[in-house]
């Protein structure tokens, strides 16, 4: 973040970390297999950037690996995956909800998110 505003940062952390998943997306593993890979990384550059604010507002890691693992346990809980409903309209609906909460946090609650700290 000392080189790009919060956001960009979040986003090219989301790409890489979404790069990360490929070899278990290609091995099967950890990665749902009934879904496109380019739509597994859009979820994770849209998850990236919701703890990437949750990062910069709290300054706390442990509050964003919480976020992380609630994500993920969430997973188990909730029949969202295509391996659960057999279909990718639950999924697609999820990610319409995450984008449309992701732009009323940053309407309301975005300030400074945007722009990179000059000040350091």
């Amino acid at each position: 973040m000392a080189k790009f505003s919060p956001f960009v940062s979040s986003f090219v952390l989301g790409i890489i970390w979404g790069l990360w998943h490929f070899p278990a997306y290609l091995i099967g593993s950890g990665v749902p297999q009934e879904m496109h890979f380019l739509v597994f990384l859009l979820w994770v550059v849209l998850g990236s950037l919701f703890i990437g604010w949750i990062y910069f507002n709290t300054q706390s890691v442990l509050t964003s690996i919480l976020v992380h693992a609630g994500a993920n346990a969430s997973f188990h809980f909730l029949n969202l995956l295509p391996e659960f409903t057999g279909s990718m309209e639950p999924f697609w609906f999820f990610l319409l909800y995450v984008t449309g909460c992701l732009m009323l946090v940053f309407s309301f609650k975005g300030k400074g998110f945007f722009y990179r700290d000059n000040t350091k």
